[in-house]
């Protein structure tokens, strides 16, 4: 046997956090040492060389390591430059890959304990046996059914169905048994009837012979197993195991089983492992032909492992002897050296650079890393389908937007191990703990039923959803079905069968980055203003039976505008001919629709009428649309909606997911994932149109949301699958001015003027903004001015210094735009208050210091000097020369100067001022120059097409206000940017101008973070470029003391 040293860490209770806290920001936050993630779906004991640990990145000192797996320390050993660990089989629905996490410690942190060895004396060999009673599991993956409970279908499926006169019946062949013992025992799992008989009953036969028999339906329902023991002889070669059925029109379903027999203990290759139990007296005697180095472990459990000792075994004529010091409850592994399991994926984990918004956002995306595209940095890649949409809800929508991979939620949620709860853990973590609260979430990939890949094809599961059971009377029994439902993801309050989930949710159910770019592209066609000049205002009412189309006929017209076209078909209008009925489906859609419904029978694939023996539409079909035109598509019949389906032949797209994933077909589809009934359909139809033509909702997501809500609880009737239990495929905040243009061409107002207090001798500005959303021009109109304020018109510039005769008047000032269609207007009332008492100069930072210098010293009375974090490797470059003087440059995005949080860093009202000059970048993100943790912040966007200038508090109202500038800096040039908050308005200036004025009443919030300046912790938001001067004031200055500090 080979020399090792065998290592083993304390065991912890506690569950390890990989990533820093999310509430800061889960997708920029890194672990502080390497982590190396291991994946395997093996069991057994694996090895890992040097080699390949230094290869993938993990460049560290494993004597001063841990490992892990779901959050307790596991023992391992190092082996001549190899790391080797025993790899559990995992048990799981979702996935076969357990995970393991190698992590770099500080060298003392936890103290190494050697695994102690077996020190047992060995016996006489008439004590040892050569057998134990080996357990064999019997399984196959033939049978999937979602009407079966426990999540069978998704751990493995079911290996049988058969009904009354057909029997089941396998054979099988045992190697090394032990022929002198006969006692064996057989468990059948998971037998369950489907039976309207009170007497079903079944008999076992093993080899011919009845070994249980009139087995009733009662004795095997709840637990579902049966438990059978026998010493019926085993055949040597092949053996039957074969169930009756009594009964007539029964059928019952088998999972597995397992048989339990006496078996001889014989290596002769490879990696061998057997549990030793009571069949043994005090030891095991090994038969082995083969001499040759090999290793014994004993597995305990995960977390207590032992190595046999060489000095305990013995090497007699026929094989080895050993002892154990426990005889029962052990599992024993014996591996020849050049035979230990390799894992079957090891990655380092990296940071990905996302640009997420730390405080939260409104709408989530998650998405598996195979449909991303990534630069080599880890950010998405320019031009990528998922950075496209990001940046397009961000602009669009003025939504702040995070991206995540499916994988780092599953890291920081659950061990690295797959599981859809994990993906629910983190959504309940935003949604309860961000300060942006999320509305809106996009799943991007698909899922399957077959999680872990029995039927062995190329679908992956990207994204896995969250399987509900509902209660159905179908036309024979009543059962439950198993349905996927992703409005569970967030249905934190109750999970039950009548609640709809926090966040509005949708999903693209793409397997490829071509179906992906397909659905960006209709949404962007969908959303555009020439779309929506352009687009026949039509509705399509069809099914494969007309009595459902006249069904629903009143609902539509009872909301469709008259300005709508109403089309209808079914076979029936067409001499019951399918093919005539499809190609005048075809021709309608080509020729445009926006929103088309499907009632009637139907199938995963298909819709079809129960007298036809053709599909009147198939996903073939849907292949060869050509419509330009993308509506919303309601497929309306049973299973019309399941988006978990796969065959040997890969994946079976529901028709509502086709429609979508495909290059024309609609731009968002809804289906119902289990049996559906027309009164359903009724309900959601009248809905939908309810609230896109009269209530006129602005994103689809809501109108989804709120028919979920608003459907009566029994309007089943109990029958059927409850109505809310839809799926929507689509953008949930895919906007629908499409379908009212004429609604969006009135101007709407992006500024709000609120009542207000200004203060005399200080000058006031501010501009209101309209649009309407075709870029109409807006002109402006202002009643009640006073006379010495000023008004542009066709700007909307406001500008006016009150006199200090005016205090304690309140002018009320009326403002109106309009598009030469519609006006609208808003008022506000201004009262003019006294100067108020001016405050100290708390941080005065002139970066006089000079090249090489890394200490900076502030030079008001507050003496809050800065230090560089976290440590003088970050530091700013010093001595740079300024217009003025001397200045610094922060040339990357983790150069940080930190000031320690103290009292006088906390004040109600504030002036932030800085000399800049920032580099020119090409992506949009901003650039924090000053901040206190968003309490206050000064940041710009140095990006050539923005120029931004961000400015904004966070007040003790938890309201946090900010403003972009665009085009207010000139990046690769000195800009002298200032902000002021004084509890009533918030001013920005630059080069000692006004350029906005924003009206917000409080004091700002108070809390013990420090102020940074050049960014955020982790190079979170990071600032490029040189900075001269920085000035904060626990006051708010005037204009005119604004003017002085930038000449």
């Amino acid at each position: 046997m080979s020399k090792k040293i065998l290592i083993l860490f304390v065991i912890l209770a506690l569950t390890i956090n990989f990533f820093s806290d999310l509430s800061v920001n889960f997708a920029t936050a890194e672990s502080a040492n390497p982590l190396l993630k291991i994946s395997t779906s093996k069991e057994g004991f694996h090895k890992i060389t040097f080699e390949e640990l230094v290869a993938k990145g993990f460049r560290t000192d494993v004597l001063n390591v841990k490992l892990s797996n779901k959050g307790q320390e596991v023992p391992f050993s190092i082996d001549n430059n190899a790391l080797v660990f025993y790899a559990e089989k995992i048990s799981s629905l979702n996935t076969s890959q357990n995970v393991y996490f190698l992590e770099q410690i500080n060298s003392g942190d936890i103290g190494n304990a050697i695994i102690n060895k077996a020190d047992l004396s060995l016996m006489s060999p008439t004590l040892f046996s050569n057998s134990y009673l080996e357990k064999t599991h019997f399984e196959e993956n033939k049978f999937y059914n979602f009407n079966l409970k426990n999540g069978i279908g998704r751990d493995h499926f079911f290996w049988s169905s058969f009904s009354y006169p057909k029997n089941f019946k396998f054979d099988f062949v045992l190697k090394n048994m032990d022929y002198s013992n006969p006692n064996s025992k057989i468990i059948l799992k998971t037998i369950r009837f489907d039976t309207n008989k009170v007497s079903a009953y079944f008999d076992v036969y093993l080899n011919g012979r009845i070994i249980k028999e009139n087995v009733l339906e009662n004795q095997i329902y709840n637990n579902q197993f049966l438990e059978i023991n026998f010493n019926t002889e085993l055949l040597k070669a092949q053996n039957s195991l074969e169930i009756k059925l009594e009964n007539s029109g029964n059928t019952l379903y088998l999972d597995n089983f397992d048989l339990y027999y006496p078996r001889n203990i014989i290596l002769d290759s490879g990696q061998k492992y057997f549990t030793f139990n009571a069949l043994n007296e005090a030891g095991f005697k090994i038969i082995s032909g083969l001499r040759q180095n090999f290793d014994i472990f004993q597995v305990t459990s995960n977390t207590e492992i032992t190595k046999i000792d060489e000095a305990d075994v013995k090497i007699v004529e026929d094989g080895l002897l050993f002892a154990s010091d426990n005889m029962n409850d052990r599992k024993y592994h014996l591996i020849f050296e050049d035979n230990y399991l390799i894992p079957d994926n090891i990655s380092l984990i990296e940071q990905n650079n996302f640009y997420n918004n730390p405080l939260g956002a409104d709408y989530i995306i998650i998405s598996h890393p195979d449909l991303m595209e990534f630069t080599e940095d880890k950010s998405l890649k320019s031009g990528s389908d998922i950075l496209r949409l990001k940046e397009y809800r961000e602009f669009n929508d003025n939504f702040v937007v995070n991206v995540y991979t499916v994988t780092e939620i599953y890291n920081k949620y659950n061990f690295g191990i797959k599981d859809p709860q994990a993906i629910k853990s983190f959504l309940s973590d935003a949604y309860y703990n961000w300060q942006i609260k999320p509305k809106y979430l996009l799943l991007i990939g698909n899922t399957t039923f077959d999680p872990k890949n029995h039927l062995k094809t190329e679908i992956k599961d990207y994204i896995p959803t969250i399987y509900d059971y509902f209660p159905v009377k179908d036309f024979q029994n009543d059962t439950e079905y198993e349905l996927p439902d992703d409005e569970l993801f967030s249905d934190f309050v109750v999970e039950n069968k009548n609640t709809t989930g926090e966040i509005i949710t949708g999903r693209f159910p793409v397997i490829n980055k071509d179906e992906l770019h397909n659905i960006v592209e209709k949404i962007f066609v969908f959303e555009s203003d020439f779309y929506a000049d352009v687009v026949k205002k039509n509705v399509f009412n069809l099914s494969a039976q007309s009595p459902y189309v006249d069904l629903l006929e009143p609902t539509i017209k009872a909301y469709l505008p008259e300005s709508y076209g109403y089309f209808k078909n079914s076979p029936e209008m067409f001499e019951n001919s399918i093919s005539a009925a499809r190609a005048d489906f075809i021709e309608k859609m080509n020729l445009g629709q926006m929103i088309v419904n499907y009632i009637g029978h139907g199938h995963i694939d298909s819709w079809n009428g129960i007298f036809y023996k053709a599909a009147y539409l198939d996903n073939n079909h849907v292949y060869s649309l050509k419509n330009t035109q993308y509506p919303i598509l309601l497929s309306l019949n049973c299973f019309g909606g399941l988006y978990n389906t796969v065959n040997s032949s890969g994946i079976i797209s529901s028709i509502a997911e086709k429609f979508l994933n495909v290059e024309n077909g609609s731009v968002a589809s809804i289906g119902f994932p289990g049996l559906a009934i027309s009164p359903d359909a009724e309900q959601i139809e009248k809905f939908l149109y309810k609230f896109i033509f009269e209530e006129k909702d602005k994103y689809l997501g809501e109108v989804i949301q709120k028919i979920r809500k608003n459907i009566p609880p029994d309007s089943n009737k109990g029958n059927y699958l409850k109505t809310t239990n839809f799926t929507y495929f689509g953008d949930p905040a895919l906007n629908l001015k499409a379908f009212y243009p004429e609604n969006f061409a009135k101007p709407e107002w992006i500024t709000h003027i609120a009542d207000q207090e200004i203060i005399a001798g200080n000058s006031f500005a501010f501009k209101v903004e309209a649009s309407d959303n075709y870029g109409n021009q807006i002109n402006y109109f202002i009643e009640n001015i006073p006379s010495d304020a000023s008004f542009n018109e066709e700007t909307g510039e406001f500008f006016w210094t009150p006199a200090v005769s005016q205090i304690d008047q309140t002018f009320e000032i009326i403002f109106k735009a309009s598009n030469g269609i519609h006006e609208i207007s808003q008022s506000a009332q201004f009262l003019v208050k006294a100067p108020l008492q001016l405050g100290k100069k708390i941080l005065d930072l002139n970066f006089d210091e000079k090249e090489g210098l890394q200490n900076f010293f502030d030079i008001s009375e507050s003496k809050n000097n800065p230090k560089c974090y976290p440590n003088a490797d970050f530091c700013p470059l010093s001595g740079i020369i300024t217009l003025k003087s001397l200045g610094v440059y922060f040339n990357n995005i983790y150069k940080l100067l930190i000031v320690d949080s103290n009292e006088s860093l906390n004040s109600d009202y504030i002036t932030v001022f800085a000399r800049i000059n920032p580099d020119k970048i090409e992506d949009h993100r901003y650039q924090l120059v000053v901040t206190k943790k968003l309490n206050f912040e000064l940041a710009v966007n140095a990006n050539p097409l923005r120029r931004a200038f961000r400015f904004g508090v966070i007040t003790e109202d938890g309201v946090r206000t900010v403003y972009n500038k665009f085009l207010a800096i000139n990046p690769g040039e000195w800009n002298d940017v200032a902000f002021t908050y004084d509890g009533e308005y918030l001013k920005a200036y630059v080069n000692g101008n006004l350029v906005q004025s924003i009206a917000k009443q409080g004091k700002i919030k108070k809390t013990n973070d420090a102020v940074t300046i050049g960014g955020y912790y982790n190079g979170g938001f990071g600032y490029i470029g040189k900075i001269d001067d920085v000035k904060i004031f626990d006051y708010a200055l005037s204009e005119e003391e604004i003017k002085e500090l930038s000449k």
